[in-house]
This record gives structure tokens, C-alpha cells and sequence, in this order.
């Protein structure tokens, strides 16, 4: 909530990034997510892995 109202006040992003509409004009992509992060993102998303689960 702070961010957005930084940015309200000021006009710009309090990171110093561009806004998505600028990045988009520009052609801007994100970079792709490690694999190793997405592998480890989803192993700790499943059912089985959370804690206090009862799905088997």
C-alpha cells in the first residue's frame, strides 16, 4: 500500500523501474525464471509437501 501511494504522490516508482505500460511499448520482456526455481516452487506447492496436510 505504501508503494502505491508513493507513487501516486510523486509520479513515480519507488524502485526506479518503468511502469508496465512503458515496458511494453519498448518491447520489454521479463527474463525466464530458473528452472531450478520453478522445479522448487512447485515441489513446495504440492498437497503432499505442506505441513498439517492429510492428502497422501
Amino acid at each position: 500500500m505504501g508503494c502505491v501511494a508513493y507513487e501516486l504522490l510523486t509520479g513515480k516508482h519507488p524502485y526506479g523501474k518503468l511502469a508496465a505500460d512503458q515496458a511494453l511499448e519498448l518491447g520489454l520482456q521479463p527474463k525466464p525464471a530458473a528452472a531450478s526455481r520453478v522445479s522448487l516452487y512447485l515441489a513446495s506447492t504440492r498437497p503432499g509437501n505442506r505441513s498439517g496436510s492429510r492428502c497422501s
